[in-house]
């Protein structure tokens, strides 16, 4: 399969997603129960659209959020169930080249780098675009009975949630004005929030997705992650980085134990279906930034005095 198709069957998942979600009144939720999509064997979660689409598919189809290759269930003595349809799972390959002749070097590069050695400045890198096939634990017949089983609880009680959404927020150091009002939203030049007050939302997730959404932008300041936040609603750049910040918030949404909606602003989801069809890479390239964009932030928060809720 060539990039540009990798690229197209990506953008096609992520329309499935919009439009799923447009069609049921902006109602479903991001993510199942089950609130991260993990491999069962490797016991990894997934990354960045990886993690988005199949929580998706997973809270429309299945009660489990659990993953596994054909060949990883072939090894548990496992099959997979006739007429069943796999998911698609990408990730970023390296390959080396010598700038000189341009010949692929890769497996001697990887021997240096996993020696820890230094890589030699003749050496080129590009990055492919590659992918595999997972079929969720329900599309298998004969799979082990323990990977059916929920061996502890890890989501945690709505007070519980609070305490601990609230310290990695407040671990961020973001600043946030609450008033009564119709919108919410992030201001670059004075780099803060601005939300309506929390008893105006449905909900503590509604509150805490919001919250997460304009967070998302505020990582997106020149002293931050330096994207560019100064777009003119309705062109496509303007779409691309609400998508980075939804996909922001349904990343810290399921990090912090709960799960994340969709926005319910028709616009955006008009302008992203948009953007869609003329960019296939659109959706793969805002996830990765809203995983970098996460992955800045974990650096600020520490998880240990986030996890004990200290008061």
């Amino acid at each position: 399969m060539s990039q540009i198709d990798i690229y197209q069957q990506i953008t096609d998942q992520l329309m499935e997603i919009l439009t799923t979600h447009k069609n049921q009144d902006y109602s479903c939720n991001w993510t199942p129960t089950e609130v991260m999509a993990k491999n069962i064997v490797s016991g990894r979660e997934y990354k960045g659209f990886n993690q988005i689409y199949l929580s998706f598919v997973a809270s429309e189809h299945y009660s489990y959020n659990r993953w596994l290759t054909f060949l990883q269930g072939r090894n548990l003595k496992a099959k997979v169930r006739k007429g069943e349809h796999s998911r698609m799972v990408t990730f970023w390959k390296k390959k080396y080249y010598d700038s000189s002749t341009g010949k692929d070097v890769t497996k001697k590069v990887e021997k240096i780098v996993h020696a820890k050695g230094v890589i030699p400045e003749n050496i080129n890198v590009k990055f492919f675009l590659r992918y595999y096939r997972v079929f969720n634990i329900e599309q298998f017949e004969n799979l082990p009975v323990k990977y059916y089983e929920f061996p502890y609880n890890y989501l945690f009680s709505e007070d519980e949630k609070d305490e601990k959404a609230e310290d990695f927020i407040h671990q961020t150091r973001a600043e946030i004005e609450y008033k009564h009002g119709n919108s919410c939203y992030y201001i670059p030049a004075k780099d803060k929030l601005v939300l309506c007050k929390p008893e105006q939302f449905k909900g503590k997730e509604a509150y805490y997705s919001v919250l997460f959404h304009e967070l998302g932008h505020w990582t997106g300041h020149k002293s931050r992650m330096n994207r560019d936040l100064i777009n003119r609603f309705g062109t496509a750049e303007y779409a691309f980085e609400e998508l980075v910040a939804e996909f922001f918030s349904a990343f810290a949404s399921a990090h912090n134990g709960f799960t994340s909606k969709i926005t319910n602003n028709a616009a955006y989801i008009e302008s992203w279906l948009s953007a869609l069809e003329n960019d296939v890479k659109f959706a793969i390239m805002a996830a990765s930034k809203a995983q970098k964009a996460l992955n800045y932030v974990n650096e600020l928060v520490s998880w240990e005095a986030v996890d004990q809720n200290p008061k």
